[in-house]
């Protein structure tokens, strides 16, 4: 039965790994947002279904922005490329780069929207998420919402919605709800807001208004300063700039019509017997009608029928006929028409080299097209990469977008309205910021919550009004411990089991499995059994002087006793370790993985010949000699475990080399054996070495930072996995499948990425 349970579980893992997202455990998991609206009962409202993670990686549609690029797979994930100044790329940085990568945060997008120095996406759940920044110049309101995407709020401060289509504009954005009503907001200096306004040019609208006198509309567009809307009679409606009205109003002249767009300062409408008509400015034949003469009302574009696809630029026009042909007319100062040239023209021509074209879309000055074999294709401007192409050089004539098709390391599972606290493979622990009303005053608090990852449940923990009075908040084994700023709790399903008054003056220091550090004692949280750790300090200042194993062992040092080791182990025995060298000062930093000790030794310390010994003392009290580092002074105000860590037999450490002048960082093996996993450039500095070691876990996997860059090297494959500098913590997590025979548990890991409020699963 043993081996039939572990050949099924093996079977199923390489199934999952196979399917969807290899060696993790997250691969249907929820990554709904939890809403609070207030109140303090036992869940919060308004979270979203669990929506299965797919593997598929098709691109389904693509759009231009100002000078940003963007891509949406079939899985619902965004990649973006190209300028970033203003983090219109939603990566979290503003750093530009060619290479697509996916865009922070979202999850389940239907369609994206670009326009200006920012971008909109719309989710599965109705929701339009935000990001760039779309204020007027010279405007002293906050440039929200920033690098980062962000959810469009009401005037109410909820959620915006449900959408079902969106269009960016330069400085506004539209949205049409479900009841086929449009709604708008950002700059209305020409009234492209359509509510019957108009602001000055610094004003802006955070939440939107909606748009007076639509209805059934089910398509918008949006230019500099005006909007288009669609209804479903085929009518087209204007406002703002052109139209000279801040209320819709009807674009005569059209009717039939299946689609329209907007470019920077014209208009183009498609109708059902597949001709274009446009109208608007026309100073570089954007119109297409032979002239560069502006037209206030829509007219046909000549020589061009059986189109099926339509999009604008900023000055430039394209068409996709149901050949599969691409067709442009206009602006062409940086390639735009894709004919070879930088000559403008107005009438259509075909883009030579292209076929089995399915979907178009046009930025400011390049455009992106979609073929038929999944690939995609460019030309125009690229001095921001917005081809994906690093020389920054225009490209006149289509070449293919590279990096495409290809699924992300991350994937996005958990988005909280708060900051994520701890989390295993089963739970996770978070809090939010909530308002409360108090004796006629409005006050605010943390609510701590226990969010279940297996049934998508969620329970209130506590809540602490001072906000700052909790030292920890952890979780245990099977519940959450937490210090309220006079007794130590143990809360498990929905009630506290274990108080603990009297220790106001100690602080909660760690938590690990059923075990917790207070004050100079060991806490089992579990049976509510301490014990006292002799010659330790009365109260542990820092983790830097003590470690607690998941059994319940712990390794420690003390101000009293410097010279001394101490390791306490479960039964309540005590083991003590004395220097090994008359030229041995102090302990520092000791590390356990229940059997095996790592730990610092100062030798010789008169000045510039002190010496950090790096020792290993195993189970057997035989001690090997790692490395020999430099010493500094305040190395004792560093955490060691930046320095060495260890897990299960596997000891990652830093290794000076002063032979070649430079910080290596090694693995070992249980087996003793070393490897290398990284060697920092020569003429690195001793002191403050941007190098430092972050997770190491039991399979010898290693996580290290240098130079604010996250690798993940394989002591296994010998080789590094991965590799990000988004902002967050790397790490993993043990899952545990139990054998129903009562045979041996079946283990394995998944790597995680944290940060702020959300939680990511990487593939490693």
């Amino acid at each position: 039965m043993k081996q039939s349970f572990r050949e099924v579980v093996g079977i199923l893992c390489l199934l999952i790994a196979l399917a969807t997202l290899p060696n993790m455990a997250y691969a249907a998991e929820s990554g709904g947002m939890i809403q609070n609206q207030g109140g303090s009962g036992g869940q919060p409202a308004g979270g979203s279904p669990a929506v299965p993670l797919a593997s598929v990686t098709d691109i389904v549609y693509l759009t231009g922005g100002c000078a940003q690029s963007y891509a949406l797979e079939s899985n619902g994930i965004v990649w973006a490329w190209g300028d970033n100044y203003w983090g219109e790329l939603g990566d979290g940085t503003m750093t530009s780069h060619a290479a697509p990568k996916p865009v922070k945060s979202l999850k389940g997008v239907q369609s994206i929207a670009s326009g200006g120095c920012h971008s909109l996406a719309l989710q599965d759940d109705g929701t339009v998420w935000e990001w760039g920044v779309q204020l007027p110049y010279g405007s002293d309101q906050d440039s929200t919402p920033g690098p980062t995407p962000l959810p469009v709020k009401d005037t109410s401060g909820q959620a915006f919605g449900p959408a079902v289509a969106i269009a960016a504009g330069v400085k506004h954005q539209l949205a049409i709800k479900r009841d086929g009503t449009v709604w708008a907001w950002g700059k209305n200096d020409s009234g492209q807001l359509g509510d019957g306004t108009v602001l000055d040019e610094y004003a802006y609208v955070f939440n939107p208004v909606q748009a007076q006198g639509l209805d059934s509309v089910v398509a918008v567009a949006a230019g500099v300063s005006s909007s288009l809307a669609l209804k479903s009679d085929g009518t087209v409606w204007a406002w703002g700039s052109g139209s000279a009205s801040s209320i819709p109003v009807q674009v005569q002249g059209l009717d039939s019509v299946v689609a329209v767009a907007a470019g920077a300062l014209h208009n183009m409408a498609l109708r059902n017997d597949g001709t274009v008509w446009t109208w608007g400015q026309n100073s570089y034949g954007q119109l297409g009608d032979g002239s560069t003469t502006a037209r206030s009302a829509p007219a046909q574009v000549q020589s061009l029928d059986s189109v099926v696809a339509i999009t604008a630029g900023a000055a430039h026009s394209l068409a996709l006929r149901n050949d599969g042909t691409v067709w442009t007319w206009g602006g062409n100062n940086d390639g735009e028409l894709g004919d070879g040239s930088t000559v403008q023209r107005s009438t259509p021509a075909q883009v030579h080299g292209l076929d089995s074209v399915t979907s178009i879309s046009a930025g400011d000055y390049h455009n992106l097209i979609l073929k038929s074999d999944g690939t995609a294709w460019g030309w125009g401007v690229n001095s921001r990469f917005e081809l994906g192409e690093e020389s920054g050089n225009n490209h006149y004539l289509p070449i293919e977008i590279q990096g495409l098709g290809k699924q992300g390391p991350e994937t996005l599972l958990y988005r909280f309205p708060g900051m994520i606290v701890d989390y295993d493979a089963n739970r996770i622990l978070w809090r939010q910021v909530e308002s409360y009303w108090d004796k006629g005053t409005y006050n605010s608090r943390y609510v701590y919550w226990l969010y279940n990852r297996s049934d998508q449940s969620q329970a209130r923990v506590f809540e602490d009004a001072k906000h700052n009075s909790l030292a920890r908040v952890r979780l245990s084994s099977e519940g959450v411990v937490y210090e309220d700023g006079s007794a130590i709790n143990v809360w498990k399903d929905g009630a506290v089991q274990h108080r603990w008054p009297g220790y106001s003056g100690y602080r909660l220091r760690e938590v690990n499995g059923d075990f917790a550090v207070l004050g100079s004692s060991v806490l089992n949280v579990k049976t509510g059994e301490s014990r006292a750790l002799p010659n330790a300090e009365l109260d542990f200042t820092s983790n830097r002087r003590y470690d607690l194993s998941a059994d319940g062992t712990i390794v420690y040092t003390s101000r009293n006793q410097p010279s001394n080791l101490y390791k306490s182990l479960p039964n309540g025995k005590l083991i003590t370790y004395e220097p090994t060298s008359p030229d041995s000062y102090t302990f520092f930093g000791p590390l356990t993985d229940g059997r095996t000790l790592v730990y610092s030794e100062l030798l010789q310390k008169n000045g510039s010949s002190s010496k950090w010994a790096l020792r290993v003392r195993g189970a057997d009290d035989r001690i090997a000699t790692l490395a020999m580092n430099p010493y500094d002074r305040y190395d004792t105000n560093a955490e060691p475990k930046n320095s060495y860590q260890i897990n299960n037999g596997w000891i990652a450490y830093k290794k000076a080399d002063e032979e070649t002048g430079r910080w290596l960082l090694e693995l070992r093996s249980p087996e003793g054996a070393t490897q290398q996993a990284y060697a920092a450039p020569p003429g690195s500095p001793w002191i403050d070495v941007p190098l430092s070691i972050k997770q190491l876990a039991p399979d010898g996997t290693l996580a290290y930072t240098y130079q604010n860059t996250t690798y993940v090297y394989s002591a296994q494959a010998g080789k590094i996995l991965y590799s990000f500098y988004d902002p967050g913590e790397l790490g993993y997590k043990e899952h545990v499948m139990k054998d129903p025979a009562g045979g041996d548990d079946f283990r394995f890991l998944s790597w995680y990425r944290l940060d702020g409020g959300l939680l990511y699963g990487v593939r490693l």
